[in-house]
């Protein structure tokens, strides 16, 4: 029954009201509840339940979406958004909700005003991508970008009603590609410069194309051994007298000056609030905030300057905007740094020539395809006296090389920049020009040399005339020869053949003593350089690399003298030291002591030991295991994972001790050559061939043998004999 109490019909009315502000305003997350919540009784536009249905239809769709949305009501524009439209709002919001977007945008209205009036005016719709606004949303007026499309919100009867707008800030991406193409702009201008002054003044030029980002910069570097920072570039936004040409970082009562020294000494940026002078274009004040980035010297933490750039007061200060400056004073420092490298690479050039001059090892530098001798040292033109080289090619400056080894060697390393190693090598050469060719002995190296961008433009060459050393050596070989020939002629064939062993031994020991004489010459020749350059301060990873070569020939040579000693000491060794060995004890050692080797191999060792005892000399036994085992992980097959069985069994008189692989096999039409002195068949592997001689000498000494099964590709098996 209808009533016709006053109270009865405001309580109805209150009921439609709650109704309609339930349907029009459902959903709709945060905003929903503010709109639901607002008294709209006392707004200009009134109850919810009588506006007009296509601004209802228009709410409804508004807080139901996840898209940024907002609808401006009316000619007075009033206010209605969603959730998402809200980082639009900043400190704006709550309050504008139901206000006038003319009022509540005011900044920007200049920009805008005009449209939004055509609009309602029945003109076209507005569309925009990436739009420059500045909005004053954070307590600042912040520089943002919006795409985004004002159209008309028409009322039932058809006519403009309000503004429609579905929108997206594009900030972010629009800053991310601007800061990218000044990146990019740094990058290109930074290769370039050849001078420190002019990586600051090209990196300034790029960036002066973003005064947004970068307000304006300076680059300050210091100079070295002083506590001054000189001024080698800025952008042109910041006139001359805006920024001092030199800074004394030990005036610490100064704001700027302390700021830099606190950067370099807690090694990161530091952001300050600094007076530079009045600035040009948008820069009307004169202080500002300025980031101040260390310059590190790439590879280490050795500060070489400074960074300093302003913030832009019309952009948030967050990490994205601390990275981009992070990013080029990474850049410069790079570009810095590559300069320095250049004008340290030249002085170094210039010393290391100087001290090879001095060098007592002779030296030569071989410049260009045709290998000019660019560089002669004192002690190289010494070996040929009488002989015009400098300046000259080799097949000009010495003829005689032409057709010899020498020059398919020095292409090799010329064209691969694989170092070569010789040792002792004969070349028929003339001292003095116009006589006759003799034979002179080499030990030298060959290394490629390296012009700035890493080309190959030469070759260094260090070498040694060891003529004297090997006929040394031979008359000591044809003496040795000459002992042997008499005794085989005083004795019977037993006796004969162990003099020869024992006059081999006798030979071996003299030759090991009598090598020492010149590889300890040599190696102090190294250590003289090396003291040299050191005390000059030369040291960079080419001359590393080349000493590196040396020491690993002088140790090469020093380890065959060691071979040689060894092979001494068995031919004389009387095996007092015979006892009862346990064979897995004695194994395991020598496992363990190959450890490396087996893991770079990544051998699996299979163990078969029926004689867990044998009869023998510890440290013989323990140099026979070691030399059949590392030969086995040295010549593996890459073909093929490496397999190792060990077996032990009795076999009448003897334990049989078999060493079997799956490596890559020897051809046994050359088994005289497996077990003989100096012999070797891989030569792709670093080895004197004296190891297995040694093996058959100790077996031999103590009355057991040794034997060897093999195919090329299929693998190898030694079988040793110990005699029980």
């Amino acid at each position: 029954m209808y009533s016709n109490n006053p109270a009865d019909k405001e309580s109805l009315a209150n009921d439609t009201n709650n109704n309609y502000t339930n349907m029009i305003f459902g959903g709709g997350g945060h905003m929903g509840e503010l709109m639901r919540a607002y008294n709209w009784e006392q707004h200009p536009l009134g109850p919810p339940g009588q506006w007009p249905q296509s601004l209802q239809n228009l709410i409804r769709l508004l807080l139901n979406s996840h898209y940024p949305m907002f609808i401006w009501w009316s000619n007075e524009l009033y206010m209605f958004h969603n959730d998402p439209y809200l980082p639009a709002l900043g400190k704006k919001h709550p309050g504008a909700l139901g206000a006038k977007a003319s009022q509540m945008w005011a900044e920007i209205w200049w920009q805008i005003g005009d449209i939004v009036e055509r609009i309602l005016l029945g003109g076209a719709p507005f569309y925009a991508q990436d739009l420059l606004i500045l909005l004053e949303r954070k307590g600042f007026m912040e520089e943002t970008y919006w795409t985004f499309s004002y159209n008309p919100a028409f009322t039932e009867s058809g006519t403009v009603g309000g503004i429609f707008c579905v929108c997206h800030e594009t900030t972010p991406s629009v800053l991310a590609k601007r800061r990218l193409n000044t990146l990019k702009s740094l990058a290109e201008v930074a290769p370039l410069a050849q001078t420190v002054e002019q990586v600051s003044a090209l990196s300034c030029q790029a960036l002066d194309q973003n005064e947004w980002d970068i307000p304006f910069g300076l680059i300050y570097l210091i100079e070295e051994g002083s506590s001054r920072a000189r001024l080698t570039g800025k952008t042109r936004s910041l006139p001359t007298e805006g920024a001092p040409l030199m800074l004394d970082l030990a005036m610490l009562q100064e704001p700027l000056p302390f700021a830099m020294k606190e950067v370099m000494k807690a090694k990161s940026k530091q952001v300050i609030t600094c007076n530079l002078g009045h600035s040009r274009n948008n820069l009307q004040e004169s202080a500002f905030q300025i980031a101040i980035l260390p310059l590190f010297k790439t590879g280490s933490e050795q500060a070489i300057g400074f960074f300093i750039v302003a913030i832009s007061r019309q952009l948030e200060y967050n990490s994205d905007y601390e990275n981009f400056q992070e990013l080029i004073a990474g850049q410069l420092a790079t570009a810095l740094t590559h300069v320095y490298d250049l004008q340290e690479t030249d002085r170094q050039r210039e010393q290391l020539h100087s001290l090879f001059m001095q060098a007592p090892a002779p030296i030569v530098i071989l410049h260009g395809e045709l290998f000019v001798f660019e560089l002669v040292n004192p002690a190289y033109q010494q070996i040929f006296p009488g002989r015009d080289l400098l300046g000259k090619p080799l097949l000009e400056a010495l003829p005689e090389v032409s057709g010899t080894v020498i020059t398919d060697i020095l292409q090799q390393v010329y064209q691969t920049g694989k170092t070569f190693v010789a040792q002792e090598m004969p070349l028929m050469l003339a001292r003095h020009q116009g006589t006759p060719l003799e034979q002179i002995y080499w030990t030298f190296i060959y290394q490629a040399r390296r012009d700035r961008q890493g080309n190959i433009d030469g070759v260094l060459v260090f070498a040694h005339e060891v003529t004297d050393q090997v006929l040394a050596r031979r008359r000591v070989e044809e003496s040795a020869r000459q002992v042997a020939e008499s005794n085989q002629k005083l004795a019977l064939a037993n006796e004969q053949l162990q003099r020869i062993n024992n006059d081999l031994d006798t030979f071996v020991y003299t030759a090991s003593h009598d090598l020492k004489a010149p590889i300890l010459n040599i190696e102090g020749l190294l250590k003289a350089l090396d003291r040299q350059i050191s005390k000059e301060g030369l040291r960079n990873d080419s001359i590393e690399q080349i000493y590196g070569l040396l020491h690993h020939a002088v140790n090469r040579f020093k380890a065959t003298i060691a071979d040689l000693t060894e092979v001494a000491r068995i031919g004389k060794e009387n095996f007092e030291d015979v006892t009862s060995i346990d064979l897995a004890l004695i194994l395991a050692e020598v496992l363990q002591d190959l450890e490396p080797q087996r893991e770079e191999a990544r051998a699996q060792i299979a163990l078969h030991l029926d004689c867990p005892f044998v009869l023998f000399s510890r440290k013989n036994l323990k140099s026979i295991l070691y030399n059949l085992l590392s030969n086995a992980f040295k010549y593996r097959s890459v073909d093929r994972d490496l397999q190792v069985s060990i077996s032990c069994c009795i076999q009448g008189e003897y334990c049989l001790l078999t060493v079997k692989d799956n490596g890559l096999g020897m051809d046994m039409r050359q088994e005289e050559k497996i077990f003989a002195l100096f012999q070797r068949l891989h030569a792709h592997v670093e080895g004197t061939g004296i190891g297995l001689y040694i093996v058959k000498k100790i077996l031999e000494n103590a009355g057991g043998s040794i034997e060897v099964e093999s195919q090329v590709g299929v693998g190898s098996t030694f079988k040793v004999y110990f005699k029980r």
